[in-house]
């Protein structure tokens, strides 16, 4: 009998929050097949790689969607996905906006959420056929999209709205979108330090796992970290290059 080819994967450091809504279990399943397709030559490209990661996490609890493999781009990489029902989604890499770097900044809330449960209550409203709920996640949220392919100012503006229209739709479905600690720091950025943000929103399914900021400037991203910290709150710079700088 001929040995089984396996690979073992030892993780010995971790900076991904995990239960904060920011993809750290697309992030794992991500990895273990990159680490399969590099080991073993398998050929695979990356559509075929999220592709697996993702019908390795649909055997998991979390049952979270195609978004979240999108992760497999890396932390720089601006990716716009276009869904068409069941079908694996159409990725395509692009520069940021008017081809200059974008200043996020991710912030651990320091909270619980529950992925699980919005998901089920939002799929429960959806099946439903909630009209609020899918003209949110359809129609509105591709208006959102389009009109964020602008510059940092407009991807911040897009933000906000993006997040009243999801409070809208979607506030009253789920008890974990009450989300008390997002909506009081999202405020109080506002209130304390707004010239460091353009816009900020929740992340992911929302709740009290994360927020995310777009800053005007690295400068701003810096500043904005530093009320974080004075919150006691975990706070993480992420920008997106673009390509052709």
């Amino acid at each position: 009998m001929g040995m089984e080819r396996g690979t073992t994967i030892d993780i010995i450091d971790s900076d991904l929050p995990a239960g904060k809504g920011l993809s750290s279990s697309a992030a794992i399943c991500c990895l273990i097949v990159r680490c399969l397709n590099l080991a073993h030559g398998l050929g695979l490209d990356v559509r075929e790689e999220m592709r697996l990661a993702y019908e390795g996490e649909r055997l998991t609890p979390s049952k979270c969607g195609q978004l979240d493999q999108a992760c497999i781009y890396g932390p720089e990489t601006c990716v716009y996905m276009t869904f068409d029902g069941d079908a694996q989604p159409a990725c395509e890499v692009i520069d940021p906006p008017n081809g200059g770097d974008i200043h996020l900044v991710v912030c651990d809330l320091n909270g619980k959420k529950d992925t699980i449960q919005i998901l089920r209550d939002l799929q429960m409203a959806y099946d439903a056929g909630d009209v609020d709920l899918r003209a949110a996640l359809g129609s509105r949220n591709r208006r959102h999209v389009s009109d964020c392919r602008g510059d940092a100012k407009a991807l911040g503006r897009t933000y906000v709205e993006a997040q009243a229209t999801f409070d809208a739709a979607t506030r009253h479905l789920c008890s974990e979108l009450e989300a008390p600690l997002l909506r009081g720091l999202l405020d109080d950025v506002d209130r304390d330090v707004p010239e460091t943000v353009f816009g900020s929103k929740g992340v992911g399914s929302q709740g009290d796992g994360a927020a995310q900021f777009v800053c005007p400037s690295e400068s701003m991203s810096f500043k904005l970290r530093q009320y974080l910290h004075s919150r006691n709150l975990d706070a993480y710079a992420v920008t997106i290059r673009s390509r052709s700088s």
